[in-house]
């Protein structure tokens, strides 16, 4: 059975080691001077400066960026003004200041779909994200995952695939567990 292609962006799964049941959660700021769109599954990195309160501000991030962690949801009312309150919001349009939540622990392993075939001999290598903006019907990302190669720099390192009926090996649209390998907070 064909894999399906239905992009999700990186959903947080566990964290690595013992450390697996309390990955880190912070309220982060998107600025309404960032025209960019935010969803739910797309990766973050940090930008320059914070907000006078000392939330830290954040943009999406693209191939080979060093990112700070994965939108896990987005605040659709503290920090809002009220031109931009909308309580039914599921995701973070640009040019709009509002709240983002993001698991910016760097043990953290999430699973995200490969647009291309994906074979067992990938397991180990390092591979970057594809960025795509998001659906604005459903506020989740389309974020994927590129070709693997042995470019340790690159952002993320696979360290598994998803076991499940309906991921098959060998084709495409494969669905994989990653770990982080260029996060911002890492030493």
């Amino acid at each position: 059975m064909a894999n399906i292609n239905a992009p999700f962006g990186f959903k947080l799964i566990t964290g690595l080691g013992s450390y697996k049941p309390n990955v880190s959660v912070r309220q982060y700021v998107h600025a309404a001077t960032d025209a960019t769109g935010i969803f739910v599954g797309d990766m973050v990195k940090l930008v320059s400066g914070s907000e006078l309160n000392g939330t830290m501000i954040v943009t999406a991030a693209g191939a080979n960026d060093a990112y700070v962690g994965n939108v896990v949801g987005i605040n659709p009312f503290y920090g809002v003004s009220i031109d931009n309150l909308n309580l039914n919001r599921i995701y973070c349009p640009g040019n709009v200041r509002m709240m983002i939540t993001v698991c910016d622990d760097p043990l953290a392993v999430y699973e995200v779909q490969t647009p291309s075939t994906f074979t067992v001999a990938q397991i180990g290598l390092y591979a970057n994200l594809i960025a795509t903006a998001g659906s604005t019907t459903t506020g989740q990302s389309n974020y994927t995952l590129n070709t693997a190669n042995s470019t340790a720099t690159n952002q993320f390192q696979i360290i598994g695939n998803v076991l499940s009926p309906d991921n098959e090996l060998g084709t495409g649209y494969t669905r994989v567990l990653v770990r982080c390998n260029k996060h911002s907070y890492a030493v």
